[in-house]
């Protein structure tokens, strides 16, 4: 294999000879000869464009649990990432979980929400970025994985804020179209129902969902 001019030893060249954008991984052809190479999106410069069959690469080479080719990190091969850019979708996820805290706690505060309202979204949000780290790694050892329908359920269920940062943190679901259009509509309802717990007649709803929620929560813990 080729190594590549940009002043890494171990960065090589290759061009990705299939992927499936829906499960979100491919194999790449490096330059000469040699194996092809496994790719994950989780390795992808998060910042670049999207993979895509053909597409010419930079990779840094490594191997999985058994030995088998797979690339560490990877870019198109004329991509140069911008460093005004880093971190930013890290920080705006982070703003917007915290500033949500903030209201919830504010709401609890003048007696429009009960406290369990809060605890709920913060235990919520634990579990479910616990649960985001577990499918990672299970998809990165080829594991049993985490249904994606139990992570929306959840997230509507009032853990979206974990989910968002382990989206943007954790870089896990954060680049497949289909479950982020499904993830942000969980989103959009669970603030709906939110906003219509704060109404006299939701008032006496919210507290049923409190406790409806933590029986649900309890039964999913059960079942992990």
């Amino acid at each position: 294999m080729a190594a590549v001019t940009d002043g890494s030893p171990l960065e090589q060249r290759g061009r990705i000879s299939s992927w499936d954008d829906d499960r979100g991984f491919g194999f790449i052809q490096p330059d000469g000869d040699g194996p092809r190479v496994f790719l994950h999106i989780s390795a992808f410069e998060r910042r670049s464009p999207r993979p895509q069959q053909g597409m010419a690469v930079r990779f840094h080479p490594g191997v999985d649990a058994r030995g088998r080719p797979r690339a560490k990190s990877a870019r198109p091969a004329s991509y140069q990432p911008s460093l005004n850019r880093s971190g930013r979708q890290r920080r705006r996820a982070w703003w917007i979980v915290a500033a949500f805290f903030v209201v919830l706690a504010g709401l609890s505060l003048a007696g429009r929400l009960p406290w369990s309202t809060l605890c709920l979204y913060g235990v919520l949000s634990l579990f479910t970025l616990l649960l985001y780290l577990r499918d990672k790694r299970a998809a990165q050892r080829g594991h049993w994985r985490t249904p994606e329908q139990t992570l929306h359920l959840l997230s509507l269920c009032g853990g979206w804020p974990g989910a968002a940062l382990g989206q943007s943190y954790l870089r896990h679901k954060s680049s497949k179209t289909s479950f982020r259009v499904v993830y942000w509509l969980t989103v959009v309802l669970n603030l709906a129902a939110l906003a219509y717990a704060l109404t006299p007649e939701g008032r006496g709803l919210a507290h049923q969902l409190d406790d409806g929620l933590m029986q649900l929560l309890e039964s999913i813990a059960r079942e992990l």
